[in-house]
């Protein structure tokens, strides 16, 4: 009933994935009507995985349109547009025409473009009949609330993982007093996860040099351990559009 839906969910509690399937059940059922369901995220590189997830849980082959740039606007067989704050933007009218739902993902994040689509989606729902999701694992609740304080809304807050998490204390607090010595630290433990073999393994770490630095190190030891043989090192940088 609400026209805006403030979700906030745990890392890996399937929002992303998870949401727009439930959305388009509820288009199918008649509780919301259909048309196009856009999602957007700021950053490219999570849509990739999204639009490749859809489709195989979705068994919806060319009904996800991944829309990252020029020339990717949703066709009319199209369910699920995904695409970023700049393109969702870019092709504004022709999208919206179409549009019942927007989900707009991973709002934390901050750039440009994704300040001037809040304001022109809150222009929107003055005057459209459209559904907006906001959700992300960190946001404030009480500031979205105020955002949209001229529409009705509803909060949902999800719990729990779809994996196991474990932290591991260091017995007394690591201090590094140079670059190098954080860069070899963590080189090391992901060599050391990386020989038990379960699977990809996430670095998270700030400034794109140290980043590049140990990205190229790790690649070295995928050429030369054979321990590492097909491994492949990628590194993505939190930099909005």
């Amino acid at each position: 009933e609400s026209s805006v839906v403030i979700l906030k969910g745990d890392t890996g509690s399937g929002k992303s994935t998870q949401v727009p399937q439930i959305t388009l059940d509820l288009m199918r059922e008649g509780i919301l009507d259909k048309g196009l369901l856009v999602h957007v995220c700021p950053l490219v590189e999570p849509l990739f995985g999204l639009h490749s997830r859809l489709e195989a849980e979705m068994d919806a082959h060319k009904q996800v349109c991944l829309a990252t740039g020029r020339g990717n606007a949703p066709g009319k067989h199209d369910r699920i547009a995904l695409m970023t704050a700049g393109v969702l933007q870019t092709a504004w009218w022709e999208v919206i025409s179409q549009m019942t739902v927007l989900i707009l993902d991973e709002v934390h994040i901050r750039c440009v473009e994704y300040t001037n689509l809040f304001q022109m989606v809150k222009l929107l729902l003055q005057k459209r009949n459209i559904k907006v999701i906001v959700m992300s694992a960190t946001l404030h609740i009480s500031q979205w609330q105020v955002f949209f304080n001229d529409f009705s809304s509803s909060v949902i807050e999800i719990s729990g993982r779809q994996f196991p998490l474990f932290v591991f204390e260091p017995e007394v607090d690591l201090v590094f007093e140079t670059d190098e010595a954080l860069q070899e630290a963590m080189v090391h433990i992901i060599l050391a996860e990386a020989d038990l073999d379960r699977g990809g393994i996430l670095g998270f770490l700030r400034g794109q040099t140290i980043i590049e630095c140990i990205a190229n190190e790790l690649s070295q030891h995928t050429k030369t351990d054979g321990m590492l043989e097909g491994w492949r090192v990628c590194m993505f940088f939190s930099k909005a559009e």
